[in-house]
């Protein structure tokens, strides 16, 4: 969440840092992880790297350029040569565009610079001289099943996904290294559970099966509710089928927002009776008159039923909104508008207009007048 505005707002979500050299509206930013084969074709030999591919989105008034930093996992490019052949990929009009800026292999970060937000990957280069494990993950009719990640531990760390024919894969492998692949797939069970590789010095190839099973999950991540709105309804999809009744449950926390402050704690039940395919939970919101900016809670899925497995979104950011920042200002003179608890009196209103009191961090409105 952008909480602030001027020059050089930085925000993190996740392992991804953005810096934005101008922001005029506050709002909130996110980076949601990707399939690596919804950020597009990727060019010769390269392949999306540790699954980093993000998809980041912002609702604040922002200028470019845009700064975009990735933690890069220890597992992969582990040397320095293979980390200086990494690259940030950006979608722009249908093409990846390399837009790495800079990369820094002590602390494994790599950055690119851009006009605009859209998806973005961090692709290494195939080395075929080094090691790699690959394979493809397939239902009970041998069709291949996208979206699965993998992950590998071992001599390196790595994770993978599934593109569209089942196939995955780790590459870039240190020789003679002893691995373990892990499917980690909420929604299917798999056969085999997991795979052990000893003394790998060539390419091996490990096959999977996945059988399916309901799943739910949040139909979004995040959203946003204006605090004079007095009730907030979040939505719960069950996707994968509505075989038999389900329960799962639910609850809220704290994140900026406070209960019993800017919303009612709520926790509970969902039941999806047969053939239901969602359900909503209501999350009263506190419509105070503290002058306290946009804060934010979160919505936790939890306790699937028999049969069932949570998916992902199963986390959910809710924004409120602070309305008692603005107020009307009425042409005319000597007129006095009040905003929580601050006082403004104009001389005179030539055009009427919104007048807007904003919270900032006390540490970043600069030192104190003599």
């Amino acid at each position: 969440m952008l909480r602030s505005t001027g020059s050089g707002v930085g925000v993190q979500s996740g392992n991804v840092n953005i810096n934005f050299s101008n922001v005029s509206v506050e709002g909130g930013t996110l980076a949601s992880q990707l399939s690596p084969s919804a950020v597009g074709t990727l060019p010769g030999t390269f392949r999306i790297a540790d699954n980093l591919a993000f998809d980041i989105t912002t609702t604040a008034s922002v200028s470019a350029p845009i700064t975009v930093c990735f933690n890069v996992p220890s597992g992969v490019a582990p040397t320095a040569a293979l980390f200086n052949a990494l690259q940030v990929l950006h979608a722009e009009n249908g093409q990846l565009v390399d837009r790495t800026s800079s990369r820094n292999f002590a602390t494994r970060t790599i950055c690119a610079q851009t006009n605009s937000l859209s998806p973005f990957g961090v692709v290494e280069q195939i080395d075929t001289s080094l090691p790699s494990i690959s394979g493809r993950v397939t239902d009970h009719n041998g069709n291949g099943v996208s979206g699965i990640q993998l992950n590998l531990s071992g001599g390196l760390e790595q994770s993978d996904t599934t593109d569209a024919d089942g196939n995955y894969s780790f590459v870039n492998l240190t020789a003679g290294g002893d691995y373990t692949v892990t499917p980690n797939a909420p929604g299917y069970f798999l056969s085999p559970s997991t795979a052990l590789l000893n003394g790998v010095n060539s390419d091996q190839f490990v096959d999977f099966n996945a059988v399916n099973v309901q799943t739910v999950k949040f139909a979004s991540a995040i959203d946003q509710v204006f605090e004079n709105s007095g009730v907030k309804s979040v939505t719960v999809v069950r996707p994968t089928g509505a075989v038999g009744q389900i329960t799962v449950d639910y609850s809220t926390s704290d994140d900026t927002a406070h209960a019993g402050i800017d919303y009612n704690a709520t926790s509970g039940t969902l039941i999806f009776a047969e053939n239901v395919t969602s359900q909503t939970i209501a999350v009263p919101i506190i419509n105070n008159v503290i002058l306290d900016g946009s804060r934010t809670l979160n919505l936790t899925l939890s306790n699937p039923g028999d049969g069932l497995s949570l998916s992902l979104p199963n986390q959910f950011a809710l924004t409120i909104l602070d309305d008692d920042g603005l107020s009307i200002t009425a042409a005319g003179f000597a007129r006095t508008v009040s905003i929580g608890n601050i006082n403004v009196t104009y001389a005179n209103v030539t055009t009427e207009g919104l007048t807007s009191a904003i919270p900032v961090d006390p540490n970043s409105a600069g030192p104190a007048a003599n």
